[in-house]
């Protein structure tokens, strides 16, 4: 198995060998920052669409309320 730290000397780690370590956590960040941006925006992007039906929706209930209210003080005269 190969050791991913080059030893120079005993006790000492190659600035290479830091440089690709710095490297591959950087990648890493950037890429979760990626993936966490991705998920927030499909998120608020249902929660906006949600909200739309459920505008949608009230206004629909409203309009079948007032109808019935309607329906009904003509039927009571």
């Amino acid at each position: 198995m190969k050791n991913n730290f080059n030893m120079q000397e005993s006790g000492s780690v190659s600035m290479e060998s830091v440089m690709d370590t710095v490297t591959r956590v950087l990648a890493s960040v950037a890429v979760l920052g990626a993936i966490f941006g991705l998920l927030i925006t499909a998120y608020s992007g249902i929660g906006s669409k949600v909200d739309k039906v459920q505008k949608s929706g009230d206004k629909a209930v409203d309009k079948v309320v007032n109808y019935i209210e309607n329906a009904n003080l003509t039927n009571n005269t």
